[in-house]
């Protein structure tokens, strides 16, 4: 029983498909692995942009931080307060990109499991 189902299966395709669509197939199925492989180094390239502006920010932060203490130790209150404002919006800013490398992460995670699975179906 099994054997006619396969046979019938395997005749439906053939007529639904003949043998030149499946090169044409097997080509295509090639060009969105190269293609899958160009967007992943798009967005590692993407991620590792992130990172380094995640790094410049913390370090704003900090050096706000520290201007802060060390007006705060001499008294100086205006400089203090100009000092919180430069590190809220830095800090607003290390957690907005915090959530975008998240996001970009996540998304380069989901593509590369993409491309694995197109790769492993083209063999």
């Amino acid at each position: 029983m099994f054997e006619r189902l396969r046979a019938a299966v395997n005749a439906a395709l053939d007529a639904a498909m003949p043998p030149s669509d499946w090169r044409d197939l097997a080509g295509q199925m090639r060009r969105a692995a190269v293609e899958g492989r160009a967007a992943l180094m798009q967005l590692r390239e993407a991620l590792t942009r992130t990172e380094r502006e995640l790094a410049a920010e913390r370090r704003e932060l900090a050096a706000a931080q520290r201007r802060g203490g060390l007006a705060e130790g001499i008294g100086d209150r205006e400089t203090v307060e100009v000092a919180q404002r430069f590190a809220a919006k830095h800090a607003e800013r290390v957690a907005v990109l915090e959530q975008k490398l998240a996001a970009q992460q996540a998304e380069l995670a989901l593509a590369q499991r993409d491309v694995d699975e197109m790769v492993a179906r083209g063999e």
